[in-house]
């Protein structure tokens, strides 16, 4: 058929098929339509582009096959809510063409900080085929510049950074400034600045920064080559230099920091830049070599034949054999932390350890970094079999932990000393699993708080009902309201837990006021005590707000209703993994004490909604009572640690959604990818 391809006239399109995949992360949202809606509204704008490609002009076009166009979305687009023109001409002709378009939305977590890190060059969304702002390659820079350019491209720089208490966030600003170093020699800066920008995140990360420190980043950032020559940004209808607008974001926020502390100099693109006064943050510390030996020496800087050098990890006098060793197989009673180290890099949790433990690294305690396959035991344990006697791990426990850690033994006193020391890294993993979960959660649903008794480790513990996720577990009123916040302020169901001897109780008259004065809404099947003021549901033994709109009533009553036996579930969550697998029995249940429990119920949750949620109501402790006696075999070489289950149905399940799948870069592996398998 031949067709008029006029630039005035119009293109009528028979059949479009838009096919949404969402690569990475556990949820969809509150919302799982608005990618979709999204890419609709964006479809008529990105057919135009397409289109326009074609040939035009006077000539005549016999078309005898369909024609296929690939569109593809960038998640970065469509999370600022870009939109196409709607019913508006596409300017590419007049066409009567069978077209077929599969618009695919890509949103893999990983490649834009792996970009940063490698210089792969690869796209926000993980397109290759995309046009994204590319900075040009550089050596590998430290975690933390990764995971910032990481979370700016999930657009969660600023709701991470929100659910951190202060002393955190100044924490995390002087590891950002140390991974630049005054001198910048690698050029790390540049990178990091332009993949934050081109996600509209720039400004996020410099609020977050010291007044030296940005004084510091202008000045390495003007003097740099690389920005010179930098590509203009292509979605830019101005055309503008990308380097222009980052030097005009650095000015900015220096000239509005030192405007509200009473500064009057105002920095202007062509000045040289203050060097500020002197910040702890901006000295880069003298290498020691015994602090930064690798976890394993591989063969490039190992033996000439190859083969890996022993590598020792001193903790405070303990011991422990780490390395990239090859050895021969090891049989485990337990395949379970390996999967949970799968779900849980889905979410993107394993990206954050060691982010964090740079973070809590401080002096003496920067080969905290080194020391991520501890953290590795102490999750496996948390998720194995629990503990005899309060106190004692049969050998069986041992070894499964210690072969998923990669490690020959793990001592209990190495334990105890590691979460002592890294105790500072928890609000970030922390803040990273609270927001996996309040994105996830639906803001029409309620959430349940309930208080921890001194026993299991004291606290306020919030936890969504739908699939029983624990979000934070915390001592400070103030952070469950920003977790309560980013689920989007839901009521909130509170209950006494049922059966004797409960770990978890209600939350405490005091502790309730502050929350209750921030604006939560409550409701709840106890009475109210001296002080609480609260309706009472006509003819049900029900309490909630005054500020209830009574249209909410009958829903929460029907919430309210399924709440003893949901109570009952995260008390036995709470009492399997804080209290029976305490990953570490001597030290107290504070910092990555419960962050362990958390993570270990995310990544348990997250199996059993993936396996079981189309059947029957899950929970983690769905997944650590069927799969926890999953043997299985575990082999060791130098590109990968390889697991092998039985085949049956266990297996089939996990193989069908997706639970077997190969993990890459996990941090206590020293680069090798796990892969699991059946035999």
């Amino acid at each position: 058929m031949s067709s008029d391809l006029g630039p005035r006239q119009d293109v009528v399109v028979r059949r479009c098929t838009v096919e949404v995949v969402r690569r990475g992360g556990w949820s969809w949202g509150p919302d799982p339509d608005l990618l979709t809606r999204r890419v609709l509204d964006a479809l008529p704008e990105l057919l135009a582009r397409e289109l326009d490609a074609l040939p035009d002009g006077d000539e005549d076009i016999e078309i005898t096959e369909p024609v296929v166009l690939d569109v593809h979305v960038g998640l970065p687009e469509l999370l600022a809510g870009s939109s196409g023109r709607t019913g508006a001409p596409s300017g590419a002709g007049r066409r009567l063409v069978d077209v077929a378009v599969r618009a695919s939305v890509r949103t893999s977590q990983v490649p834009l900080a792996r970009s940063l890190t490698t210089g792969d060059g690869a796209s926000p969304a993980g397109d290759p085929d995309a046009q994204p702002l590319r900075a040009p390659s550089h050596p590998p820079g430290p975690p933390i510049l990764g995971f910032a350019a990481e979370l700016a491209a999930r657009h969660e720089l600023a709701p991470v950074l929100d659910l951190l208490p202060q002393p955190t966030r100044d924490a995390v600003a002087a590891t950002l400034a140390q991974a630049v170093g005054p001198a910048d020699p690698d050029a790390v800066l540049p990178a990091l600045l332009l993949r934050v920008a081109e996600c509209g995140e720039l400004a996020v990360l410099l609020e977050l920064l010291p007044i030296p420190t940005l004084v510091t980043w202008r000045e390495l950032w003007v003097a740099s080559a690389a920005p010179a020559g930098l590509p203009r940004d292509p979605g830019s209808g101005e055309r503008g230099d990308v380097a222009e607008a980052v030097t005009a974001a650095l000015d900015a926020a220096v000239t509005r920091r030192r405007a509200e502390r009473g500064g009057d100099h105002v920095v202007r693109s062509g000045d040289p830049a203050e060097p500020g006064p002197a910040h702890p943050a901006t000295a880069v510390s003298q290498p020691d070599p015994a602090r930064d030996l690798p976890l394993a020496a591989g063969p490039a800087s190992g033996d000439p034949r190859g083969e890996p050098l022993p590598v020792a990890l001193s903790l405070g006098g303990e011991v422990v054999s780490a390395g990239n060793r090859v050895r021969g197989p090891v049989e485990v009673e337990s395949v379970l932390p390996f999967l949970v180290a799968g779900a849980l890099a889905r979410v993107g949790v394993l990206d954050a350890l060691a982010p964090a433990l740079t973070c809590a690294a401080r002096g003496d305690d920067r080969h905290l970094l080194r020391q991520t396959q501890l953290f590795a035991a102490a999750l496996a344990y948390t998720v194995l079999a629990p503990l005899h006697r309060g106190w004692q791990r049969a050998p069986g426990t041992r070894t499964a932990a210690a072969a998923f850690a990669d490690l020959d033994d793990v001592r209990d006193e190495a334990l105890t000393g590691f979460l002592r020391r890294a105790a500072d890294a928890a609000p970030v993993l922390d803040a990273v699993v609270a927001l996996t979960l309040c994105r996830g959660h639906t803001a029409t649903r309620p959430l349940l708080l309930t208080e921890v008794s001194e026993s299991a480790g004291g606290g306020l513990l919030l936890v969504d009902p739908e699939g029983l996720f624990p979000i934070g577990w915390t001592d400070e009123s103030d952070a469950v309201v920003r977790m309560w916040s980013a689920c989007g302020r839901p009521n909130v169901l509170l209950g006494a837990t049922p059966g004797p001897d409960p770990v978890l109780g209600p939350v405490s008259t005091e502790r309730l006021r502050r929350l209750t004065a921030a604006g939560m809404a409550i409701a709840t099947d106890l009475p109210p005590t001296r002080g609480e003021h609260r309706l009472r549901v006509p003819g049900r033994s029900a309490w909630i707000s005054p500020e209830l709109p009574g249209a909410a009533v009958p829903d929460l009553i029907a919430h309210l209703a399924l709440l003893p036996d949901q109570l009952t579930r995260v008390d036995d969550l709470v009492r399997a993994l804080a209290v029976s697998r305490r990953a570490a029995p001597l030290a107290p249940v504070t910092g990555l004490a419960r962050t362990l429990p958390l993570i270990a119920a995310l990544g348990l949750g997250t199996i059993s909604w993936l396996l079981w949620q189309e059947r029957e109501p899950p929970d983690p402790l769905l997944a650590l009572e069927r799969l926890a006696d999953l043997s299985g075999v575990v082999r060791y070489s130098r590109d990968e640690v390889a697991v092998v289950v039985p085949l049956g149905r266990r297996h089939a399940d996990l193989l069908r959604h997706g639970l077997l799948a190969d993990v890459h870069d996990v941090p206590w592996l020293n680069g090798r990818t796990l892969t699991l398998s059946g035999g």
